[in-house]
């Protein structure tokens, strides 16, 4: 096929004329015979370049495709098994299968974050007020150690006097059933534990209502809340830990003082965190905690009778059990 023909084929099959690049490939792949008229050397020189830079050019535009290169197979325990080289394509969602690596890493996250936590706790003991730029879940933690620490108190209370309770009544009515069983178990400790949370939780969010509508303080934000308390109460963390402990090995004296204590510094540091502020606004800074009283009560008013509807709820499905 000549040239006009392969065109004249081109347009009836496409509706279109072929552009210059289609009929250079055309050429390349041999549809149709292009008419070279030979006058001179030069003019053959001339054809065999373009011939050969267009093979060059045909063999870079080629792609290339990777066949995968079989190894000879070999004997297994009586089988024929085939090994394969070369490019294989991974179908393993996972990176990484082994659960072990994944559990060790796991774990060594963990201590980072144990001694990063230890080391922000003896500088907050150290420094209490100091601000510094820490882990963001320091504060976070230290709230839910010092709930924890509250819970496991006053829960090995509560469990010890209802069962001392029970059997005294066990001893009045001669009935052993009231000793046998304490009511006092894991939903008094959930209970006790989402009391004790609240109960922190909304001395740290009337700060941080005081602090931005009051003191208007931007830079005082609800994570910034966490660790600033949670620097305040680094010294309570300590204090409830031994507490909780004496409580749990029947030290009972020691333990009530150091709730004595505890609550003490709660309070100071309570105090203190709603009366320190940067002096922002044109307010007088007596009016301004005089303001921020008011705010912080509202706020704690409003936890607490959300924390007393809970103890009252878990306390009245308790009544049933002494009858």
């Amino acid at each position: 096929m000549n040239r006009e023909d392969w065109l004249d084929y081109f347009e009836a099959i496409n509706g279109r004329i072929a552009s210059e690049e289609e009929i250079a490939q055309a050429l390349r792949n041999g549809e149709f015979q292009d008419e070279i008229v030979v006058t001179s050397d030069s003019d053959i020189l001339d054809i065999v370049e373009e011939v050969e830079e267009a093979q060059v050019e045909t063999k870079v535009q080629e792609p290339t495709v990777q066949q995968p290169i079989s190894a000879p197979k070999r004997e297994y325990n009586g089988q024929q098994e085939y090994s394969y080289t070369g490019q294989q394509q991974n179908f393993s969602t996972n990176p990484n299968p082994n659960p072990s690596f994944n559990q060790s890493q796991t774990t060594e996250q963990a201590k980072v974050i144990a001694r990063g936590f230890w080391s922000w706790l003896v500088s907050a003991w150290k420094s209490p007020t100091s601000e510094v730029a820490t882990n963001k879940y320091n504060g976070y933690l230290a709230f839910g150690l010092l709930a924890l620490f509250y819970t496991i108190t006053l829960f090995t209370y509560a469990r010890r006097s209802f069962g001392a309770g029970l059997s005294i009544l066990s001893s009045f009515t001669n009935n052993s059933s009231y000793g046998a069983y304490n009511p006092v178990g894991l939903p008094a400790f959930l209970s006790i534990y989402i009391a004790a949370a609240l109960f922190i939780f909304s001395v740290i969010f009337a700060g941080f209502i005081t602090k931005r509508l009051v003191y208007k303080d931007e830079s005082f934000t609800f994570t910034k809340s966490f660790e600033w308390y949670g620097r305040l109460f680094s010294v309570n963390l300590l204090i409830m830990a031994i507490s909780s402990l004496g409580a749990l090995l029947g030290l009972y004296l020691f333990s009530i003082f150091c709730i004595y204590i505890s609550f003490i510094l709660f309070s100071v540091a309570s105090t203190f965190a709603i009366a320190y502020s940067k002096n922002v606004s044109p307010m007088d800074m007596f009016y301004k905690y005089l303001i921020a009283i008011v705010v912080n009560s509202i706020v704690l008013i409003i936890f607490a009778w959300i924390e007393f509807m809970i103890v009252a709820s878990y306390i009245t499905s308790l009544i049933p059990s002494f009858f």
